[in-house]
């Protein structure tokens, strides 16, 4: 497979692009092992199809994706920034009566201070909420906290709403949460986008890739609690943090490939072992043939083509052509059953007109036929003696030149009255 050539981490390039560029560039890697990571990266049923010694249909590189890594190949394309206009809360936690918290959209880092209890939390709770469906700060909390998101000295509807400026749109963007007045269950929030993008549900955002990779809030014992994570959890979270979960996926199709093959192959190492054993008892050329090609100091470069050779009956060390025939013999086809019953038909047709042709003269002719042959096998075998059907005559050369002129006679009888009668002239 030939890429494309590009400069790898070119500006741009997404980090699919970046590995199948890196690929192609690379001389000393494999061509195979290439095209299975290319593979990999495209996803489960592309890995499944290129072991399977399978081509896939030719797709340009920079049009390469899946669903699997369409986030990741999103998040690494230079991002739209997103600034926080104005932040408007009613009766969520801390905060009863409608308050609203204005910042100064544009980068750079916006302090909210305040004594405790002002609402600061609340604030901040409340817009990842809106955001994010969830709170990190809740996650592990008992389930009285998580109940507790309503203001108890507010009986109207719950409200967040919050107003953003997205780079590059002259119109901003509001999203809003509410909840009925009498409403305690905190999913039961409907949420509604308008301005630069409009729908309802908090899927219209389109921001649910870069809210899982880059959480908007993080309090500092949530940072801390990270670097104090198991390394597979650190590993994870550091992963997305970097947008390579497509890296993270490939090695995941490869390694789950590997090991299904690995276990495969133990499995057979494990049958050759009991096979070779076996072969081992065996005095015949095949068997010896068979254990030298499955020798387990060989198991990278078994000879499986002189297996083969031997199962077809190439290799037939008696050579008396038995293997060959039974080879034969194993291919001949099997008849059907209406086959065998029209044949066992027609035999027992020949049965009955045999036992008819015995009753007649020509039937008697053969019969006595073949009595004066038996006789004439005896005294070949046995030589002059008396005659052991009637007791008065004697077997020898005078009686054997009579009998065979008579024998032969007999014959021409019985055959002649057995040719069917030809069709008369019309």
């Amino acid at each position: 497979m030939t890429l494309p050539a590009q400069t790898p981490n070119a500006p741009g390039t997404t980090l699919n692009e970046q590995v199948r560029a890196r690929i192609d560039t690379d001389t000393a890697l494999a061509v195979d092992v290439g095209l299975l990571v290319i593979a990999a990266l495209e996803g489960e049923a592309a890995l499944v199809q290129a072991l399977a010694g399978e081509e896939s249909p030719p797709a340009s590189v920079s049009t390469v994706s899946t669903a699997a890594d369409e986030d990741t190949e999103s998040a690494d394309r230079p991002a739209t920034r997103v600034f926080v206009n104005r932040i408007a809360v009613q009766g969520f936690r801390g905060i009863g009566a409608r308050s609203t918290l204005d910042l100064m959209p544009g980068p750079g880092l916006t302090l909210v201070v305040g004594r405790n209890g002002s609402g600061k939390s609340s604030f901040a709770e409340a817009l990842e909420f809106l955001l994010t469906g969830e709170n990190r700060r809740w996650s592990e909390r008992s389930v009285v906290w998580k109940q507790g998101w309503r203001n108890l000295h507010l009986t109207e509807p719950v409200e967040i709403e919050a107003t953003f400026t997205i780079e590059g749109e002259r119109q901003p963007l509001v999203a809003r949460c509410t909840w009925p007045a009498e409403e305690t269950e905190l999913d039961a929030a409907s949420t509604v986008v308008r301005g630069v993008r409009r729908g309802d549900g908090r899927a219209a955002l389109g921001w649910d890739a870069a809210l899982s990779t880059y959480r908007p809030f993080l309090p500092y014992n949530e940072l801390g609690s990270i670097a104090d994570s198991p390394p597979s959890v650190l590993f994870d979270v550091m992963s997305a943090a970097l947008g390579i979960e497509s890296l993270v996926d490939a090695h995941k199709r490869l390694r789950e490939q590997r090991l299904v093959r690995e276990k495969q192959f133990k499995a057979v190492e494990s049958d050759c072992s009991r096979h070779r054993t076996a072969l081992d008892e065996i005095d015949d050329e095949r068997a010896r043939t068979c254990a030298r090609a499955i020798d387990a100091s060989k198991a990278d470069a078994w000879d499986l083509d002189a297996v083969e050779l031997v199962l077809e009956g190439a290799i037939d060390p008696e050579g008396d052509g038995g293997l060959p025939l039974l080879g034969k013999l194993a291919t001949l086809p099997i008849p059907s059953a209406e086959d065998v019953q029209a044949i066992a038909g027609r035999l027992q047709a020949a049965v009955e007109t045999t036992r008819d042709m015995a009753a007649t003269d020509a039937g008697r002719a053969e019969q006595i036929a073949d009595l004066l042959q038996q006789s004439l096998d005896l005294h070949a075998a046995q030589g002059d003696q008396p005659c052991p059907v009637c007791g008065d005559g004697a077997l020898d050369s005078v009686w054997r030149e009579r009998t065979e002129g008579e024998s032969k006679r007999l014959r021409q009888e019985a055959h002649a009255a057995m040719q069917p009668a030809p069709d008369s002239a019309g």
